[in-house]
């Protein structure tokens, strides 16, 4: 990434930036394992996608769909990204093997005021 002029953030190092967002041409690329999400201009996004297919032979143009094991889902007429775990929460119930517990939609009685004592 550095060889296309991003800097490594300070604290997360699997993120990185360029540019600044107010003059239009920046990006923000973040990396877990082989999966990696990337927000910004056109121009910058494809430099990182041209990278990466001549380095690895993969590309990784498209809108993303999922990421992390989390569904994504943008809807542009109305400027919204919305994020599901509905498929990590039910791999979770499967990996314990909760698939038979009673859920409870609320521990306590709605209007129960707590107090210190």
């Amino acid at each position: 990434m550095e060889e296309l002029g991003y800097t490594q953030c300070h604290r997360d190092h699997a993120v990185f930036r360029i540019g600044t967002c107010g003059k239009g041409d920046w990006a923000v690329c973040a990396f877990w394992v082989d999966d990696e999400t990337g927000i910004g201009s056109r121009e910058q996004l494809d430099r990182v996608s041209s990278m990466f297919g001549r380095k690895y032979g993969i590309s990784g143009k498209g809108e993303l769909s999922w990421t992390l094991g989390m569904k994504v889902t943008r809807i542009f007429s109305r400027h919204t990204v919305s994020i599901s775990q509905q498929s990590y929460i039910k791999n979770l119930v499967e990996r314990f093997g909760l698939q038979d517990a009673q859920s409870v939609t609320t521990p306590l009685t709605p209007g129960t005021i707590l107090t210190k004592d």
